[in-house]
Formats: C-alpha cells, sequence, structure tokens
C-alpha cells in the first residue's frame, strides 16, 4: 500500500462535458460503485483532506477535475468545495486548490468568485495557442474559445495560470508550433506549461476504447520531439518528478508528462476522490482504492 501521495484530485460534477475531444478517455476508465446523487459531502471532502495532509509529499495540493468539465457545476458548489479545501473545518490549515478546465465556461465574475473563495491555480486544457485549432480538434467547432483573453484575464485577477496541452498532430505537433506556443503562453501572463503524452484507453473491452486508440495512433506526436525543441532553443532542466521531466524556459516552468501514472516507489501521482466518496489511487484501476 503507498504511503505517500503526490496531490490530491476531486471529482466534481458528472460525466457532461461541452467538448468532444477525440482523445479522451475519461469513458474508458473504470466506473466506481454507485455515486452520490447530490455529490460527495463536503464533511466526506474535508475528512479525507485532512489525512491526505498527513501523507502528502510536498506542497499539499488539491485539484478539482472531473470526467466531464468541472465549470458545469454551480458556480457556488464549486465555491464550497475550494473553501472546505483551503479551511479545513475552520482551523486555518489547507490545501492548495487548482482548478482543471478546458475554459470556455468561465468568465470574470465566476473567476474573481473563486478566487476570493481561495483557488489558487487556473490549468487551462488546450492542444493549441490557436483558437480556431482547440475549436476545431477539441469541439468539432461547436464551442468557440479565448484563450489568451481568459489566461490573460486570470492573471489579473491574481491566479497562477498553467496552460495544459495535450501534444497532437493538428495541433503542437512540430517545433515551430511548440514554440510558437510556449511564447503565446509567455505573453498571456502564464506561469506554467505541462505538455502532455495522449494515453490510450487501457481496457479494449470498454465501449468506444478502439475507436480512441486508433485516433491516437494516427495522431501521435512523440514527447521527445518537445523535449529535444527546447533544449536546442536553450532550456535550462529542473529536478525532475518520478512522472515527467521540467524545464525552466522564457522564464516558465514547463514539464513533459504522460497522462496517467500509477504509483511509483511507494507513491501514488494522484489520490482521487471518485463520486462514490471513497479515495483511490489510480485513474484506471479499481482495486488501487484506499480508503
Amino acid at each position: 500500500m503507498p504511503t505517500r501521495i503526490s496531490t490530491l484530485s476531486v471529482m466534481v460534477g458528472s460525466p457532461a462535458c461541452n467538448l468532444r475531444c477525440p482523445f479522451c478517455i475519461s469513458k474508458q476508465t473504470y466506473k466506481v460503485g454507485q455515486s452520490i446523487p447530490t455529490g460527495v459531502h463536503l464533511d466526506r471532502i474535508a475528512y479525507l483532506a485532512d489525512k491526505f495532509l498527513r501523507v502528502s509529499e510536498g506542497l499539499p495540493y488539491a485539484i478539482l477535475t472531473g470526467k466531464g468539465e468541472p465549470t458545469l457545476a454551480p458556480e457556488e458548489h464549486i465555491a464550497d468545495i475550494i473553501r472546505t479545501l483551503t479551511d479545513l473545518n475552520g482551523t486555518g490549515k489547507g490545501l492548495i486548490v487548482e482548478l482543471q478546465t478546458n475554459g470556455s465556461k468561465l468568465d470574470r465574475n465566476k473567476l474573481e468568485c473563486w478566487k476570493a473563495s481561495g483557488l489558487n491555480t487556473l490549468a487551462l486544457s488546450c492542444v493549441s495557442h490557436i483558437d480556431e485549432v482547440n475549436s476545431q480538434i477539441m469541439s468539432e467547432r461547436n464551442v468557440r474559445w479565448n484563450l489568451g483573453d481568459i489566461a490573460s484575464t486570470a492573471r489579473g485577477i491574481g491566479f497562477l495560470v498553467r496552460l495544459t496541452a495535450t501534444m497532437t498532430q493538428g495541433g503542437i505537433e512540430n517545433p515551430d508550433s511548440l514554440l510558437a506556443f510556449l511564447v503565446f503562453a509567455k505573453e498571456t501572463g502564464a506561469q506554467q506549461i505541462t505538455l502532455r503524452e495522449m494515453g490510450k484507453p487501457r481496457d479494449h473491452t470498454l465501449q468506444g476504447s478502439n475507436d480512441v486508440a486508433d485516433w491516437i495512433d494516427a495522431h501521435f506526436v512523440d514527447p521527445k520531439m518537445a523535449i529535444e525543441t527546447i533544449c536546442a532553443a536553450g532550456a535550462a532542466e529542473k529536478d525532475s518528478l518520478p512522472w515527467a521531466r521540467r524545464f525552466s524556459y522564457l522564464g516558465m516552468s514547463v514539464v513533459i508528462t504522460d497522462t496517467m501514472s500509477p504509483p511509483k516507489d511507494g507513491m501514488v501521482r494522484s489520490g482521487i476522490i471518485q463520486p462514490d466518496g471513497h479515495l483511490y489511487g489510480s485513474w484506471d484501476d479499481p482495486a488501487d482504492i484506499l480508503t
């Protein structure tokens, strides 16, 4: 049984999403037991977060995420979770909270509300710095993007901003598109960049798994391209993580990682509070239930 956990992930909202990312494997990860219809109770989240603090590795980060788009959940519900995590049981002790989102449902009012509730980091998912490319690949042109405006607005409000880009053909696919993306990130004020390798579903018996795997095979971008490109551009490598390599480039932290990592050397990358109210040590193996 792993004894250290790097981050705590809290599933927010339902599996509903306003996008249609062809590389998304959320529907091919396992489904836990019966979900709690009203969401995991705040007291249960606080209880598990308190236990996480005792075994956390490094700074105690909590990530609000989901199998769908978290910001489809009510604004005040998200604010309640943020307040619960940042001030556990009114003790003044808490976690550093990050929200992972595609950003298409954000506006200044929501961001200011969540900032006042204690949200520290906004992580914006994308495949490119070009709005039209994000719209085409991630939503079949059904959702409009304004990545630069959202990132700049978030920085102005005081968030730490991370751009989390999945590398794929048609988006960040070669040295030129990668370097253009990084320059864009710098200009919008992003402090952190995550470049993610697409990961295939591991259970090919689940509906849709083969279609997702085939799309990934046809559009795969080797992360070695990103590493070689930024090193050639003068990036300095920093201390790396068990599941990622980290660099300093243009004054930003650039991390190149895979999509999901099993526990390594007794450390879980993310403890996940699933909709059934239990804590798991991985996204795709129900045997990794922790409590």
